[in-house]
């Protein structure tokens, strides 16, 4: 064959070679930029799906005071109501570890998830949510004596420590699973915790009451 011929037949084989590469990386980016083609990856569409989600939930997920009790006043309201008013929230959020969103502990991770869920089921998620974690969020003992002690001090303090106070929580007045989060009557924890939710922390005369309410020798709760 002659040298004029082998040059041809090379330059053929390099356009076939080219045109075939060229054709790859345009059905490739095609596929990556949603336009008609081969069916994008399962697991790649996933993760575009997740990182959208997760972009859209950020501004509810930050891990704040000030966002929780922006979100937990709009999403539990009137029956729901977990506060006697943001300022409250704000104290008791002081007190909270940060912890991570979603998490099962007493933080403010655990607590602004269920806020999240409440938007949409407010009845369910409102009780975690709250002050108390609703059982999910922490222990509900150790959630309303550090609630009472932070909130009922000096002269309208029932207790001097958590100690004394979770030792009555587990004896003397035990959550009752049958009746709502928070009610107006009964020896239990259901009844104090619905008190210490209406307790304020500005008026020193109304906290009194209040916290003598919530306290272990409450006049309604008995």
């Amino acid at each position: 064959m002659t040298d004029r011929s082998n040059a041809v037949l090379v330059v053929v084989a390099f356009l076939v070679y080219a045109t075939a590469g060229c054709s790859a990386d345009a059905t490739s980016t095609a596929s990556d930029a949603g336009v008609d083609g081969p069916s994008v990856d399962a697991n790649v569409a996933d993760v575009a799906i997740a990182s959208a989600d997760a972009a859209a939930d950020a501004p509810l997920r930050e891990l704040s005071c000030t966002s929780y009790c922006a979100l937990v006043a709009a999403s539990c309201s009137g029956a729901n109501a977990q506060f006697a008013s943001v300022e409250q929230c704000m104290h008791a959020c002081s007190d909270l570890q940060v912890g991570v969103y979603g998490d099962s502990d007493d933080s403010l991770g655990c607590r602004l998830a269920e806020t999240v869920a409440a938007q949409t089921a407010p009845a369910l998620h409102c009780p975690a949510a709250g002050p108390f974690g609703g059982g999910l969020c922490g222990d509900r003992c150790d959630n309303y004596c550090s609630v009472i002690v932070l909130t009922c001090n000096g002269d309208s303090a029932p207790y001097t420590n958590k100690t004394l106070c979770w030792n009555d929580c587990q004896n003397n007045f035990k959550f009752d699973k049958n009746a709502p989060e928070y009610t107006d009557s009964g020896n239990t924890l259901n009844c104090r915790e619905g008190f210490l939710t209406r307790v304020g922390i500005g008026d020193a005369g109304d906290r009194a009451s209040g916290c003598a309410l919530a306290g272990p020798r409450s006049d309604a709760c008995k």
